[in-house]
């Protein structure tokens, strides 16, 4: 049965509508109503669960916070297992790495829990960033082209969709890192119900573009407990150019009434540029990448994040480029070549 997906989704995040406080923790900072993480001057995004679990063990870092504390405020008594609450850790541990002298700084309390023991700096209140009414996970483009011509859309229409929904204050997205690190753990082979535990969102965005006569059409379908709803775009010229109609569609099926604050192209030649790039760093392909951001810092000086990435692209070039002039391995003594293991 299909049927659209409500506009009065609720939020399941309400971890974010907590105090709104900024905190440090050594060289690190903490800021709950922007959810982000700040390291080395660089804001860092931390998965929606890890994130929630964090601030909350901050909140109440005067105390050991049980497993069915957790349970109730960051998952909502959502059926999950012990290993998930305890990768969940680890990846908030990961996240601000070595805050505490004395060992992690979530330290788990056999049998009962976890407690925060950093050392910890609160650096005042913060203005509260708008709950959105519903996370959503947009997932890579599938490819029905047939065209090789046409290869980068993969990613690159993923990051164009994101970007142009990521001003809208009723939509809030779950990050592109995020996303491709759980389908690259598998958990896209599931069941869309486990992709969304994993990743912390409300609704799974699948989608396909196809190529025909008529152009180009691009099919969402969004998945959430409140049923399935399908979409669709479709342009004449160019694949990119359907992706604010199916944005403004995505934003309408969630609320039908609010005016549109969907991103639309100003230059779409450097929309495309910033669909290849992504699309060549997500394959670590940085020969095409580096050539697409020199491109794009030439046609787009505004840019801040374009040469940032560009001097990345060209580490990363220039580290491949060495490990491929490595002749290969070599025996202790370096005179003879260890031979390679057979299969």
């Amino acid at each position: 049965m299909m049927r659209a997906v409500t506009a009065s989704l609720p939020s399941r995040h309400d971890a974010s509508s907590a105090a709104p406080t900024a905190f440090r923790l050594g060289s690190v900072e903490v800021h709950v109503a922007r959810r982000e993480i700040v390291s080395g001057g660089a804001a860092r995004q931390l998965e929606p669960r890890a994130f929630d679990l964090l601030a909350y063990l901050i909140e109440h870092r005067g105390r050991v916070v049980t497993k069915n504390e957790l349970l109730d405020v960051v998952w909502r008594r959502s059926a999950v297992s012990d290993s998930v609450v305890a990768r969940t850790v680890m990846k908030a541990r990961a996240a601000i790495g070595d805050a505490c002298p004395n060992g992690p700084a979530i330290r788990t309390v056999h049998r009962v829990g976890y407690r925060f023991v950093a050392p910890i700096e609160p650096l005042g209140a913060e203005p509260a960033a708008p709950a959105a009414a519903v996370r959503l996970a947009i997932l890579p483009f599938e490819d029905r082209t047939g065209r090789a011509e046409f290869r980068w859309v993969g990613l690159g229409l993923m990051s164009q969709l994101a970007a142009a929904l990521s001003a809208s204050p009723r939509i809030g997205l779950a990050s592109a890192a995020a996303v491709l690190a759980a389908l690259d753990a598998g958990a896209g082979s599931g069941p869309d119900r486990a992709l969304r535990e994993v990743l912390g969102t409300d609704a799974i965005v699948r989608s396909t573009v196809e190529f025909g006569a008529a152009g180009f059409v691009l099919r969402c379908r969004v998945e959430s407990d409140d049923g399935i709803a399908a979409l669709s775009a479709a342009s004449t010229d160019s694949a990119l150019e359907a992706v604010p109609t199916l944005a403004a569609a995505l934003e309408h099926l969630f609320d039908p009434h609010a005016e549109s604050a969907v991103r639309r192209y100003r230059d779409p030649f450097a929309a495309e540029l910033h669909a290849r790039v992504r699309q060549a760093q997500g394959e670590q392909h940085w020969d095409l990448a580096v050539p697409l951001l020199q491109a794009l810092v030439e046609i787009e000086p505004g840019c801040m994040q374009a040469p940032l990435e560009l001097r990345e692209a060209l580490a990363r070039q220039h580290q491949e480029a060495r490990v491929l002039a490595v002749p290969g391995p070599l025996s202790l003594q370096g005179q003879h070549r260890i031979p390679a293991s057979p299969g």
